[in-house]
């Protein structure tokens, strides 16, 4: 199963599993590890009551998360863990006042049970730090600045604590409000999504943690990049990989070409993350490209949802639906979870909770509406009220049902290997049009569980539209 967890705040996990076998015999309980990042102060956009840095585990079965420890921390709005997880680093959100002019990072070592101790904590240099990052080889951590606009990169101690800064770099201009400082994937890069001055900087990294300008891509002028996600899956023979930018002002998501040997960025794609009849006032916030590499993610603050885009061959994304966040400013979702459980877990700020849905398919979330609707590559299965999707034919579970139909369609689609050869052949063109007899599967289980949970009221079921594919006018008539 996959799940959705609708949380608080910005987070990172860690999996016990990957952490040493002292910890696993001290502890007894493997289960990951979920950091939570909270505010903890009124800063006037948001009413902060938290204690800190919660630490909880996270029930993989049941996507369960219970809290099981805390860190007392200033405003831990943003927190990141180290490549090999024996480290966590936060931004303290904050300064801008004469006695505080400026926010801070700090560093945190990870002990039995995924307690955290606190080892330092430096000056951020700069007001309201928002984001925080590693390097892949963990000997680097960086920092972006929102309301001064500024980043700096710091060293790390062996015993995991943070050196004083690098290198600061102050940004020019009336707004330049830097939201977002991390790595390429081959640890090469650096990239700076600037929100208030509508580009995205590429920096080339040294070796000694300084960092020089390269590059930078630009987005339609108050478009306001907030965030930007890599799609490693796609990346291609001549070392070119897309890039997808989440645009906070004007809800869009910008599509880049980022060429990994020079590190240039180039455009070729801008969608709309918001359906086409929303005339409310809604902000971008998170983006993140699914591990398959032929999705993405994108959360919307107002119209609070998440734009579900299916991404081409050609890279270019398609909106397939907005699904409810159940609940006001979906701010941030995890990519770490999202990389490794198949979870998509996601923020919202002003409720201060945690939620948790289902996820059983890459294309398909379970919608906000009630409604879960499994799907597969080549297009809709079935969608059912969810009390019919507990019920099932005959008060059997539908997923018992629907593995059953997916049995016999997968039965019709085995192709001999000798027909393999013959492609052209009469056999094999009958054994091609198994994708028809699995739509016409679903069609009968459909109004099956409708009869016997709603009384018949097939009406209320919207059957997949594109059964009998292939098959012609004959094959439409018989489903």
């Amino acid at each position: 199963m996959r799940y959705i967890l609708l949380l608080a705040t910005f987070f990172s996990l860690t999996d016990c599993n990957n952490n040493t076998t002292e910890m696993k015999q001290k502890t007894g309980d493997t289960s990951p590890l979920l950091y939570i990042g909270t505010y903890t102060a009124n800063l006037g956009f948001v009413d902060g009551k938290a204690a800190g840095v919660y630490t909880c585990r996270l029930d993989t079965a049941t996507g369960a998360v219970t809290v099981i420890d805390s860190a007392a921390a200033y405003n831990p709005s943003f927190v990141t863990l180290s490549p090999d997880k024996k480290f966590l680093y936060a931004v303290s959100e904050g300064g801008g006042k004469p006695t505080e002019p400026f926010g801070g990072v700090m560093a945190f070592k990870i002990g039995d049970n995924g307690h955290l101790t606190k080892l330092n904590q430096v000056s951020s240099y700069g007001v309201a730090p928002c984001h925080i990052s590693t390097d892949k080889t963990g000997k680097f951590v960086f920092v972006a600045n929102y309301v001064n606009g500024s980043i700096e990169s710091y060293g790390v101690k062996p015993d995991g604590s943070l050196t004083d800064a690098i290198q600061k770099l102050q940004y020019a201009g009336k707004d330049p409000f830097a939201h977002e400082m991390f790595t390429t994937p081959d640890n090469r890069f650096v990239l700076v999504v600037n929100k208030g001055l509508d580009t995205v900087f590429v920096y080339k990294l040294e070796a000694d943690g300084k960092f020089t300008e390269i590059h930078k891509g630009g987005t339609v002028k108050g478009a306001g990049p907030r965030h930007l996600s890599f799609n490693t899956a796609r990346l291609n023979d001549k070392g070119v990989m897309p890039a997808y930018v989440i645009n906070e002002n004007n809800s869009t998501v910008d599509a880049f070409d980022f060429d990994t040997h020079s590190g240039t960025l180039t455009n070729f794609q801008t969608v709309n993350a918001l359906p086409a009849d929303f005339k409310g006032t809604n902000t971008g916030a998170e983006i993140e490209v699914h591990p398959s590499g032929n999705f993405l993610y994108a959360s919307n603050r107002g119209h609070n949802s998440i734009a579900v885009f299916q991404i081409a061959v050609d890279n270019k994304l398609t909106l397939v639906e907005n699904v409810s966040s159940q609940g006001a400013i979906p701010r941030n979702f995890g990519r770490r979870i999202a990389r490794r459980h198949h979870d998509l877990h996601l923020r919202r700020q002003p409720e201060r909770q945690a939620r948790r849905r289902r996820l059983d398919d890459p294309v398909a979330l379970c919608r906000g509406d009630g409604r879960d609707v499994f799907r597969r590559r080549r297009g809709v299965l079935c969608q059912l009220p969810e009390s019919w999707c507990r019920a099932g034919e005959g008060g059997r579970p539908v997923g018992t049902a629907r593995a059953r139909v997916d049995r016999l369609a997968a039965g019709h689609r085995r192709l001999p290997v000798g027909l393999r050869q013959h492609p052209e052949s009469r056999r094999a063109r009958h054994l091609a049009h198994a994708d028809f007899r699995r739509h016409r599967l679903c069609r009968r289980f459909c109004r099956r569980a409708a009869d016997a949970a709603g009384g018949g009221r097939r009406d209320a079921i919207p059957l997949p539209g594109r059964c009998g594919r292939g098959l012609g006018r004959r094959g439409r008539q018989r489903a």
